[in-house]
């Protein structure tokens, strides 16, 4: 089973060579950069992740012994995979590069053709809502848009 990786502004794709039962193993690591980065991820061989475009987009990150390479998109700044010090022949990849993975079950999800969004955490009588906006335009609310749906929402 194929499946497609791309980042956020779509400079980098890649595609996933997986086994029919699907991810092996899904994780997140907690090495010094997977921490902080907080990715879900999992595996493949490296014969079985191949970049389909952007490869000239991608910035290589390495650290400390320089054995595991660390990738992202110069655009975007979201990485999308890496070949672990632990094991150089694998790539891990980053699951919420794949539109059809939801990393985040029981959560809101944001619709992927949005531009511009605006999200306001409210609570009514001990009941926690999300107000999620969204615009296919970019940038298209500012301060003064917030502010006065702020204002909306304590009306309620």
């Amino acid at each position: 089973m194929i499946k497609k990786l791309k980042c956020h502004c779509g400079e980098v794709e890649a595609e996933i060579n997986l086994p029919d039962e699907g991810f092996s193993k899904i994780v997140k690591c907690n090495c010094s950069i997977c921490k902080r980065k907080s990715a879900t991820m999992s595996m493949v061989k490296n014969e079985d992740f191949k970049v389909t475009k952007g490869q000239d987009k991608l910035k290589l990150y390495q650290f400390h012994t320089n054995v595991a390479k660390h990738y992202f998109c110069t655009n975007c700044g979201i990485y999308t995979h890496h070949n672990p010090r632990s094991n150089p022949a694998m790539t891990g990849f980053n699951l919420g590069c794949i539109d059809d993975v939801d990393t985040f079950q029981g959560h809101i999800v944001c619709d992927n053709d949005s531009k511009s969004e605006l999200c306001i955490p409210f609570d009514i009588d001990g009941i926690k809502y999300v107000l999620d906006v969204d615009s296919n335009i970019y940038n298209a609310f500012c301060e003064i848009d917030e502010k006065y749906l702020v204002k909306i929402i304590k009306e309620f």
